[in-house]
C-alpha cells in the first residue's frame, strides 16, 4: 500500500474518531478490530493502523474472518484499496424449480418499457380514487407494461421505487377496516380473509389486479392471505376442515358437535345471524328448525358450505377476475397454497446475516470499514419490526423477495442488491434511500450511537428517500 493511501486512512480515522476521543470512548481498528482506550488512544490507534496495514491486517479477532476466505462475507464494490480488494459475488440463493418456472413464465409476459409503458398520475390525498378509475380501465397490455407513478406536486421520478410505494399504499388501503373487504382470521396466526357477504365487485377486482401486478413485477407485499383465500385463488378443493383457517373457536365447536351427543346441550337452528343483523337460513325455514343429534351432520356440512363458499364466493370470483386479468390462470394453478403465499409475500422473517452476505459497497465503504461494521451491529440489535421499517425505507417494501436478498432487482428485472454508499457527514445528517435501486447513502457517522439514532429517526418518522435517478 502506498504512503498516500495510508496517510488518507490515518487522516480519516482522526476525523472519524474526534468525538469519541473527546468523550473518552474506546476506539477500534477498522481492519483487525483491536481496541484502544485512554488519553493516548488516538496516537496508539494511528500507530497500530500503520502496522496493521503493513502486515496486511493479519491479526483478526476470532469473530472476524477475512472476507477473501469467507464465502459468506459481504461484497465490496468500488472500494478503496485501503480496505482490501473487490470481493467475488457470493452464490445466489435459488428458487425451487417449480417457482422458478412460474417466475420465468411471468417474466415472459412483461411488456418491455421500450415497447410500452403506462403513466399513472395520482394524488396522495386522493390516491385510492385516482388509482381505482385508472386500474379498472386498463387492459391486459397496460397491466403487463411498466408503470411510471407520478405523485401530483412531487418531483420524484419513478425508476421503480414509486411503483413499489404505490403498490404497498394501495394494498394497505384495500386491507384496512374502512373498506370492509377483508378482516383478520381468528386463528393463532392471523391472516387476511374475505369478510362474509361484503361484496363490492370493483374493489375486489381492483384488489386482484394489485396483487397480480405485484406478482408480475416480483414485488413482495405485506398481505398474508388465509389458506382459504389462497385455495380459492388456485381453485383447489375446499373441505369442511378448512374452517380451521378462519376461526379456531368455530373449528373446535364443529369438531365437538361432530364427536359428542348434543341432545340437551346445543340449542341452535339451521340458520345464522349475519353481520348486518339479517338471518340467513341454511334450509327453508331453517330459523324455525332446531338441530338434533340425528341432523347435526347436515348442519355441520351446511354451516361449512356457508362459511367457506356461499358467503364469500362472489368476492372470490371478482378477486380472481382482477388477478387473472394480469396473467393467465394456468401459470400458477400448479402451486400449493403455501407456494402461492411465498410468491405474493416473499420471506416474512428478515435474516440480518443473509442481508449482510448479499450486500454491496461503494466508495471507501467495504465489509471491514468501521461505519459499515457499526451499521450491521446496529441491525443485529433491531427488532423484526424495525428491520421491516428499514427495509421499506431503502427498498420500498417490507418483505424480502422469494429469492432472498440476493434476488433483489429493479422493477425492470436488473440485479440491484442492497448497496451502502458513503456520504459526507454534517450535523443532523440522515441516511438517504434510493428505492429504485435498493441503495442507501450512509453518512460517515462519528460513532455507533449517532448512526443508530439516525436509522431510528428515519424509520420512526417514516422519512421517504426516493432518488431522482
Amino acid at each position: 500500500m502506498g504512503n498516500r493511501a495510508m496517510n488518507n486512512l490515518v487522516r480519516n480515522m482522526s476525523v472519524l474518531y474526534k468525538e469519541e476521543i473527546e468523550r473518552g470512548l474506546v476506539l477500534q481498528c477498522p481492519i483487525c478490530g483491536k481496541r484502544f482506550s485512554g488519553p493516548a488512544s488516538a496516537r496508539k490507534l494511528e500507530g497500530h493502523v500503520n502496522k496493521c496495514l503493513d502486515s496486511g491486517g493479519a491479526k483478526k479477532p476470532k469473530n472476524m474472518q477475512n472476507p477473501q476466505n469467507n464465502p459468506n462475507a459481504g461484497l465490496a464494490r468500488s472500494g478503496s484499496a485501503v480496505f482490501g480488494p473487490v470481493q467475488k459475488n457470493p452464490q445466489q440463493p435459488q428458487l425451487s424449480p417449480k417457482l422458478q418456472r412460474v417466475r420465468n413464465n411471468l417474466n415472459s409476459l412483461r411488456v418491455s418499457w421500450e415497447q410500452s409503458y403506462v403513466n399513472l398520475q395520482v394524488s396522495r390525498e386522493d390516491l385510492f380514487v385516482d388509482s381505482l378509475e385508472l386500474m379498472l380501465g386498463f387492459n391486459e397490455q397496460a397491466l403487463r407494461s411498466e408503470f411510471h407513478i407520478q405523485f401530483k406536486g412531487e418531483q420524484a421520478q419513478d425508476a421503480g421505487g414509486l411503483t413499489k410505494e404505490w403498490l404497498n399504499l394501495m394494498i394497505k388501503d384495500l386491507l384496512s377496516d374502512g373498506f370492509r373487504l377483508f378482516h383478520l382470521t381468528e386463528t393463532e396466526e392471523p391472516r387476511y380473509t374475505f369478510i362474509r357477504n361484503s361484496f363490492d365487485p370493483d374493489l375486489f377486482t381492483l384488489t386482484g389486479k394489485i396483487i397480480g401486478k405485484a406478482i408480475l413485477e416480483n414485488i413482495p407485499l405485506p398481505c398474508s392471505f388465509s389458506m382459504l383465500v389462497l385455495k380459492h385463488i388456485l381453485n383447489h378443493e375446499i373441505t369442511n376442515d378448512d374452517i380451521k383457517y378462519i376461526s379456531t373457536d368455530l373449528y373446535n365447536s364443529m369438531k365437538y358437535i361432530e364427536a359428542h351427543n348434543i341432545e340437551g346441550i346445543f340449542y341452535e337452528t339451521f340458520s345464522i345471524t349475519e353481520d348486518n343483523g339479517k338471518i340467513y337460513d341454511f334450509i327453508q325455514d331453517g330459523r324455525e328448525i332446531q338441530i338434533t343429534e340425528e341432523t347435526k351432520e347436515i348442519y355441520i356440512n351446511l354451516r361449512a358450505e356457508y362459511e367457506l363458499k356461499t358467503s364469500i364466493e362472489q368476492s372470490a370470483e371478482c378477486f380472481n377476475k382482477g388477478l387473472y386479468s394480469v396473467f393467465p390462470k394456468n401459470i400458477i394453478t400448479d402451486l400449493t397454497p403455501e407456494e402461492l403465499d411465498f410468491l405474493i409475500c416473499g420471506a416474512s422473517i428478515i435474516d440480518v446475516k443473509e442481508w449482510r452476505r448479499f450486500s454491496l459497497y461503494k466508495g471507501e465503504f467495504s465489509e471491514r470499514h468501521v461505519v459499515v461494521r457499526w451499521f450491521w451491529d446496529v441491525l443485529e440489535d433491531f427488532s423484526q419490526k424495525e428491520l421491516r421499517d428499514l427495509l421499506t425505507f431503502v427498498t420500498g417494501t417490507s418483505r424480502v423477495p422469494p429469492e432472498g436478498f440476493g434476488g433483489l432487482k429493479t422493477t425492470r428485472g436488473d440485479p440491484a442488491q442492497f448497496t451502502l454508499e458513503p456520504m459526507q457527514w454534517f450535523s443532523g445528517a440522515l441516511p438517504r434511500a434510493h428505492t429504485c435501486f435498493n441503495r442507501m447513502d450512509l453518512p460517515i457517522y462519528r460513532n455507533r450511537f449517532e448512526l443508530r439514532d439516525a436509522l431510528l429517526q428515519v424509520i420512526q418518522n417514516h422519512i421517504l428517500g426516493f432518488g431522482l435517478e
